[in-house]
């Protein structure tokens, strides 16, 4: 699980990014907004994997698998 703090700087990126895309819509080229919501895009997906990983995970500890990253998931 990500600590709080960087959860916490994560979702300030975002709405400063946010605000980036809303003036880069009206201002800039468009390889600028697309660039800006990639690193929009990246930084949600990074928040959404951290999550299901840890939800498996978890899973795994209650099916008594082993507690290292996916254990033997994958086996």
């Amino acid at each position: 699980m990500l600590s709080e703090k960087v959860t916490q700087s994560l979702e300030e990126a975002q709405g400063c990014l946010r605000n980036a895309l809303s003036y880069a819509a009206r201002n800039e080229k468009p390889i600028v907004n697309k660039q800006i919501s990639e690193i929009m895009t990246a930084i949600d997906y990074l928040m959404k994997m951290e999550e299901m990983t840890d939800r498996i995970e978890n899973m795994m500890k209650k099916e008594g698998g082993d507690n290292s990253f996916f254990g033997g998931f994958f086996h």
